[in-house]
């Protein structure tokens, strides 16, 4: 970390903000007392002494630790919302697809789990993160390439309108495969950080993934 960087920390962390309020309270005594020309040293002055006691009595570091986590998290948490966003839409697809349509369903209840955990002990895990949002980027070429294998039935097997070879009898099973990955990852993420999840739980996940 920077000196520059610990010094913002400090600044916008409550006790750097106390600080700097008292700082000005001291600085604007003299002007109201008639001696402009001491508000500045007295400013100064009191900002460096509160500062130095802070630092030596350990409040400051952890003051600038403190709000380096806060920092942290805050910038963690607005990538989370695409985990957030990720579930719910898993939640309320409507798949024609039996197979698919469980996996979604059971998508969107692990990133549900994960986001809550992560919310709790504010952390992330990125790969799991990741996966959450990759479910979905999983369905959609699912049915992506379920519509172009029924247009491609016009053209004769295993090919698409632009000649592309559609042959592959087996993309369910992929993208089955694939989000089966992607939970059991948000699934072991969630338990590392929740430190282990119920065994109900963890029952639960196992029993619809061998379902």
């Amino acid at each position: 970390m920077t000196i520059r960087t610990f010094l913002r920390h400090y600044l916008v962390s409550p006790l750097g903000i106390g600080v700097s309020l008292a700082s000005l309270a001291a600085g604007a005594a003299p002007l109201l007392l008639g001696r402009p020309l001491l508000s500045l040293p007295a400013l100064a002055g009191t900002w460096l002494l509160a500062t130095t006691i802070s630092f030596k009595l350990g409040l400051g570091a952890r003051s600038v630790v403190s709000e380096q986590a806060r920092a942290g998290w805050q910038a963690q948490a607005e990538g989370l919302e695409a985990v957030a966003a990720a579930a719910r839409r898993l939640g309320s697809l409507r798949l024609a697809d039996p197979e698919l349509k469980r996996l979604a369903s059971l998508a969107a209840l692990q990133a549900d789990r994960y986001y809550a955990a992560c919310q709790r002990h504010k952390t992330i895990e990125p790969r799991a993160s990741q996966a959450a949002v990759e479910c979905l980027e999983v369905i959609d070429s699912a049915l992506a390439g379920s519509d172009a294998l029924c247009q491609g039935k016009h053209y004769g097997a295993g090919a698409s309108p632009d000649g592309g070879d559609l042959a592959g009898g087996d993309l369910g099973a992929r993208a089955a495969a694939l989000l089966v990955e992607r939970i059991k990852l948000m699934e072991h993420a969630t338990l590392a950080i929740e430190g282990g999840l119920m065994p109900a739980d963890r029952l639960a996940i196992k029993e619809e993934l061998q379902s």
